[in-house]
């Protein structure tokens, strides 16, 4: 393969550079998150040249966009990306900025070549390159080879419930402090790591929170020695890790069912395998139920304006509604019309020079995001891809 003259991208700082005619293959990489600056820079390691576009005006800016209290969910050492480890600075337990700012340090030292404020609409199949990767400003990008590493987490979503709710109602996504929710009544909507942590950071400025749980949490110790060493179990047998998972969550907190959070009945892997469900990191929530400053409600079943109906056909009037639900891919409008999707709307089918990029994981997302790079990388570089040139035009 070899790429075409003048192709136009930016550095990290933003700076513009003209990249002249290279033989080295072309690689579109679509995110400066994790598992796309990992790719890139494994990329660029075998000698191939990559440019990655990001929506955003730096690396990793999703993390700066969360709240202000979030932490990582996975200890430092097990959260860095291949080739530089996390400073010792930030803590077992890394904040988002800290995390940010680790992911900017990483483009700089593997001189990821990045090109910000580039919002990527759609890639399609090129006719000067096997894809045409199009912006949302009209330009139009060709590549060899394309890596989409926007995630499999990346736009929020709320239930579709009936009726309306005339008051606050807001995705976790866009939580930032429980200095905004001051003097207020709170209902949190599910109990993963999200709802769970901003119920706890809520009790001391809310006047009331409550949680509105549908399943039960698979809860486990926010412990870094817990923690290290639950990580050497992610290699037996499935229904082996689940009941330690169970009797695990049992040996901590039975005690919770008697305030509404009976003890749950699938594991780690089974509740990942169904909906991608993850345990929920035990930060205070545990204690929180079990003073009774976090009151557990029943499901919601329905919005009636002022009002929240709950499963169980009690009402709630809160002043706010926080939905911590969940997130969905956004890959149907990158690629969708590839038929690369499956119903869920996750990559499913194989196209020839398009990769994907940062699946969650049990072991860690971010852990396992470098992993998935290396691969995807070692792939790119040693498969031979039927590349088109402008003369075939």
């Amino acid at each position: 393969m070899r790429l075409p003259k003048l192709r136009h991208t930016a550095g990290i700082d933003g700076s513009s550079h003209v990249w002249q005619d290279i033989d080295q293959s072309h690689v579109i990489v679509i995110g400066a998150g994790s598992a796309g600056l990992a790719t890139a820079a494994n990329l660029q390691a075998r000698g191939m040249h990559v440019t990655v576009l990001e929506r955003g005006t730096k690396p990793g800016q999703s993390w700066l966009q969360r709240r202000e209290n979030l932490r990582l969910n996975t200890i430092r050492g097990l959260s860095a990306l291949p080739g530089r480890s996390i400073d010792r600075s930030a803590g077992t337990w890394p904040s988002g900025a800290e995390y940010a700012r680790y992911l900017h340090t990483y483009a700089t030292q593997h001189e990821v070549r990045i090109r910000h404020n580039c919002d990527v609409v759609q890639v399609a199949h090129g006719r000067r390159a096997n894809w045409d990767v199009r912006l949302a400003d009209g330009d139009t990008i060709p590549a060899d080879v394309v890596v989409v590493a926007t995630g499999w987490a990346a736009e929020p979503h709320i239930p579709l419930w009936p009726g309306e709710f005339t008051k606050k109602l807001l995705h976790a996504a866009d939580y930032r402090s429980p200095e905004d929710f001051a003097g207020a009544s709170v209902l949190v909507v599910g109990s993963g790591n999200s709802g769970a942590e901003i119920a706890v950071e809520l009790l001391g400025t809310a006047a009331e929170v409550r949680m509105a749980v549908r399943t039960p949490p698979l809860l486990v110790p926010a412990d870094p020695k817990l923690h290290r060493v639950g990580a050497l179990f992610w290699w037996l047998p499935e229904d082996l890790v689940d009941k330690l998972s169970i009797s695990t969550h049992r040996s901590h907190y039975r005690d919770l069912a008697e305030h509404g959070l009976p003890i749950p009945t699938e594991g780690v892997h089974a509740r990942f395998n169904r909906d991608g469900t993850s345990p929920t990191a035990d930060r205070g929530f545990a204690d929180a139920v079990r003073s009774g400053r976090l009151t557990i409600t029943a499901a919601v079943a329905a919005l009636t304006g002022d009002g929240v109906q709950l499963a169980n056909g009690q009402e709630e009037r809160p002043d706010v509604v926080i939905a911590a639900t969940g997130y969905r891919p956004a890959f149907a409008g990158l690629v969708g019309h590839l038929g690369v999707l499956d119903e869920r709307g996750f990559p499913a089918k194989q196209e020839e020079a398009l990769y994907f990029v940062g699946a969650p994981s049990l072991r860690g997302d971010l852990h396992v995001h470098g992993q998935q790079a290396r691969r995807v990388a070692r792939a790119i570089s040693t498969t031979p891809v039927n590349t088109k040139r402008t003369s075939d035009v």
